[in-house]
C-alpha cells in the first residue's frame, strides 16, 4: 500500500460531503447541481457452510438481536485491552 502524508478514512469521516460526484460530470455539458454517486466502501462476511440451513437461521439470528444489546456489546468490546482469535461472540449474539 502507497504511504500517504495524510489519513485518507480520516478525511473521508470529516468531509463526506467531498466523496459526491456530481451528475452529469463526464457529459459535453459538464457538472450539473445533483449527485450523480458517492463511492463506498462495503465489506462481506463469509460463513463457513453458510449453504446450510441452520447456519442461514443462526445468521438471521444475530440481525434480530436489540439495537441496544449491540450498543452494550460493542462497549464490551472496545473496553478490552487486546482482543484476540479465542474472543467469542456470546451466545444470544
Amino acid at each position: 500500500m502507497i504511504d500517504l502524508p495524510f489519513d485518507p478514512i480520516q478525511l473521508m469521516r470529516e468531509h463526506p460531503e467531498k466523496m459526491r460526484v456530481p451528475g452529469g460530470l463526464l457529459t459535453k455539458r459538464g457538472p450539473q447541481d445533483y449527485v450523480g454517486s458517492v463511492p463506498a466502501i462495503t465489506g462481506t462476511l463469509f460463513f463457513k457452510d453458510a449453504h446450510l440451513p441452520e447456519v442461514r437461521e443462526a445468521v438471521c439470528a444475530c440481525f434480530d438481536v436489540p439495537e441496544d444489546e449491540l450498543m452494550a456489546y460493542k462497549a464490551r468490546l472496545l473496553d478490552e485491552p487486546k482482543l484476540t482469535k479465542t474472543t467469542t461472540l456470546p451466545d444470544r449474539l
